[in-house]
């Protein structure tokens, strides 16, 4: 069975509500949630939150009814391409993909400061380490793009520092891989 995926639009934060929906309608749902540190009365926290908030994944082994689907109330539209195409194809189908292998929950990855960069040493973000764009030390969170011409072309994902590497020339003395500069 040759299945299609799909990506739906819907309002933020029901998100389980439409997962839940589209379940209910038969169709198989691919979870999109990110763990991430935030800070609750000033301790830090491990929390999971849609990775991309608004929009929820799916596949189906034939052209999905939409109008059904809009029935609820959450639906907003499906995404569809410049030539009107709503089955995810390309990057975006390679970046869903990606979501499976990780079971649709990406965690926090493992990383070393290194002078005034961040070197990825594990998980999810040292599969998508050519394509950090930013860096936020502060929050511990990397952005990466998925590409340029897709319908998601960003997402944030978090790491967390487990060492610090002490070094006199960054540049000579940098181990192999790739380091993101961070501002």
């Amino acid at each position: 069975m040759n299945m299609n995926t799909y990506c739906i639009f819907c309002r933020t934060g029901f998100e389980n509500q439409v997962e839940a929906f589209l379940k209910k309608n038969g169709l198989a749902v691919i979870s999109s949630i990110v763990e991430r540190n935030v800070m609750k009365h000033r301790k830090p926290h491990k929390e999971f939150r849609p990775l991309i908030p608004g929009y929820v994944f799916f596949e189906s082994d034939s052209e999905p009814a939409w109008m059904e689907l809009r029935q609820s109330e959450y639906i907003f539209y499906p995404l569809r391409y410049a030539d009107n195409q709503a089955r995810l194809r390309g990057k975006d189908l390679e970046f869903v993909r990606w979501l499976k292998r990780h079971d649709g929950a990406i965690g926090i990855s493992k990383a070393m400061q290194a002078g005034n960069r961040v070197r990825i040493l594990d998980g999810p973000l040292k599969e998508y380490e050519g394509r950090i764009t930013k860096i936020n030390k502060r929050q511990k969170c990397a952005e990466i793009e998925i590409g340029a011409e897709t319908i998601v072309r960003k997402v944030w994902l978090n790491y967390e520092i487990v060492g610090i590497e002490i070094i006199g020339d960054i540049q000579r003395s940098a181990p192999e891989g790739v380091c993101a500069q961070t501002s």
